[in-house]
């Protein structure tokens, strides 16, 4: 009884039927890549509703996300300045107008300043002027552009006269003049300048039909 009922595999084949064990094997290595490739989508999904749209638009721009990196670099260099700088810049100690050496690597100042510690620094004073005049520039253009647009007619002609001017305005010849001879000294002047100067590239252009 038990010889008639043992087949041999080779007559297993023959007969037609095929062991299950090797397709078992398969099909869990299938479900397994299956289920590893459906939890990496899932997560590509939830870090992309974390991230905002705006920043999506921004990231998939060339040219902005250059921008945004080199962004990231001078507010790094700004932080850490005290850190990176080897001296402070303020230091009328060295020698004055010293060639780039070892000791400093873009030489000094007339006044013996080292000028890699001032450039360092800089980066504080040129993104706080950036920053303020483009708010400047920007708030400007938010309201001769809705006045325009809104108000329409004569009006608006008007401003687009001012916004044609403005555009062909040298802003850093400018700023230059306005700076050596301005009694203001300081920043300030550099950020009212920019902020007058550059509304007009940042205008916003809008018309209302009836």
């Amino acid at each position: 009884m038990d010889m008639q009922n043992h087949k041999h595999p080779e007559t297993v084949e023959e007969e037609g039927l095929t062991p299950t064990l090797g397709f078992n094997a398969v099909d869990s290595d299938v479900a397994i890549e299956e289920a590893a490739q459906d939890e990496n989508a899932t997560a590509q999904k939830a870090r992309k509703r974390r991230m905002p749209d705006w920043f999506e638009v921004l990231w998939s721009n060339r040219k902005a996300r250059i921008g945004l990196m080199m962004l990231v670099f001078f507010i790094v260099v700004a932080v850490f300045a005290q850190q990176i700088a080897p001296y402070d810049p303020r230091d009328i100690s060295f020698g004055p107008s010293q060639a780039p050496s070892a000791q400093h690597w873009l030489g000094t100042t007339q006044a013996g300043q080292d000028v890699y510690s001032q450039l360092i620094y800089g980066t504080r004073t040129s993104l706080l002027v950036g920053a303020v005049g483009g708010g400047l520039a920007t708030i400007i253009a938010l309201f001769i552009g809705m006045v325009a647009g809104y108000v329409g007619g004569i009006v608006d002609e008007i401003l687009s006269f001012v916004i044609n001017l403005g555009l062909v305005v040298p802003a850093l010849p400018l700023m230059v003049t306005v700076a050596a001879y301005s009694p203001v000294k300081g920043p300030t002047i550099i950020i009212l300048v920019i902020g007058f100067t550059g509304w007009a590239w940042g205008r916003v252009s809008s018309d209302r039909r009836s």
